[in-house]
């Protein structure tokens, strides 16, 4: 049984051995560790000039993830303040309106915020289809000096 165990145990080796050796010389040879994947986002991700290309041409509605303390302070033109801290009462209100076809694009403060993740993950759930996410957010936007609205109380 010892023997057996030595045995395998030096195929073993001498298989990874010869593993490591073959792949050194292999052209490509494989990475023997994976770099991190630079793109784990979910979402469709849109730059600000993006999002105000579709701001201008009317293509796309915007949904502000903020609560609306923040969201009457300022926001996208014509965003549609859905905070992820009360979504269900949020949507309930105005949810039923969204055209379930239109390309949508959700915003919070900026990165990293999980707001807007929140937000896109529940109008998955509810059958939206066309979704992406607005990373820089309102931080962003209003430091590039973007069109902007308020809103009363």
């Amino acid at each position: 049984m010892k023997r057996f165990l030595i045995q395998s145990i030096g195929i073993i080796v001498i298989s990874s051995i010869v593993g490591l050796l073959v792949n050194a010389v292999s052209s490509p040879s494989l990475p023997l560790i994976r770099p991190p994947d630079e793109s784990d986002e979910k979402w469709t991700v849109v730059t600000g000039e993006e999002v105000l290309q579709h701001l201008q041409d009317g293509s796309a509605i915007f949904i502000d993830a903020r609560d609306e303390k923040y969201f009457n302070e300022g926001h996208i033109p014509s965003a549609i303040n859905l905070p992820a801290s009360n979504f269900g009462e949020a949507f309930a209100e105005i949810g039923e309106s969204l055209p379930r076809e239109f390309f949508i694009i959700v915003y919070c403060q900026g990165s990293p915020c999980d707001e807007s993740h929140d937000v896109l993950d529940h109008l998955e759930l509810l059958g939206f289809q066309d979704l992406a996410l607005y990373e820089g957010g309102w931080m962003e936007w209003e430091q590039n000096g973007h069109p902007a609205e308020t809103s009363g109380e």
